[in-house]
């Protein structure tokens, strides 16, 4: 019987998978992040506050489907977007990831406003990856508020773990 059980296990451990997340140079400007319906995500914030116009360009090195990331969206809503860039923070968009299997596409590079802030490390790649440029831009015409500590606030969204209940 033991040795049923093991058997099982191991199928079992052996057909998971667990998500990667890719590594990147980049942590002080990306991040990923996992929205509240479960979704993963990539949140890019500025290097500078008091900028009226914000131009993110980004680009992903993935396998797969070529639709596996989004076009960029202000971070957390367009609303709060723009009063965040007026009340004198950094700006901050995302991009949305859908269609992967086990590891997330990676950030080959970031620029904004035509400064690279970030290139990838990683320079072997084969033609079985993708490289996927996206770029927006955001502007403001109200006044920006001068603030010194202008980081945002980032909440994580940690995924729900319900107690089990056992009689």
């Amino acid at each position: 019987m033991a040795n049923i059980f093991l058997i099982f296990m191991c199928f079992f451990l052996a057909s998971t998978e667990a998500l990667s997340f890719p590594n990147h140079n980049c942590s002080k400007y990306f991040t990923y992040g996992i929205e509240a319906n479960g979704s993963y995500i990539g949140v890019f914030t500025a290097d500078k506050a008091g900028v009226p116009e914000l131009n993110f360009n980004a680009v992903f090195l993935h396998k797969g489907s070529i639709h596996q990331v989004s076009e960029f969206a202000p971070y957390p809503s367009k609303i709060d977007s723009m009063r965040n860039i007026e009340n004198g923070y950094l700006g901050q968009a995302f991009v949305r990831f859908d269609n992967f299997t086990t590891v997330l596409p990676t950030l080959y590079n970031f620029t904004f406003n035509g400064n690279d802030l970030c290139n990838s490390t990683n320079r072997y790649f084969d033609q079985t990856f993708l490289l996927d440029p996206k770029s927006t831009r955001t502007c403001t015409s109200k006044a920006i508020r001068e603030r010194k500590n202008n980081r945002p606030i980032m909440h994580p969204n940690f995924p729900r773990i319900e107690p089990k209940i056992r009689v």
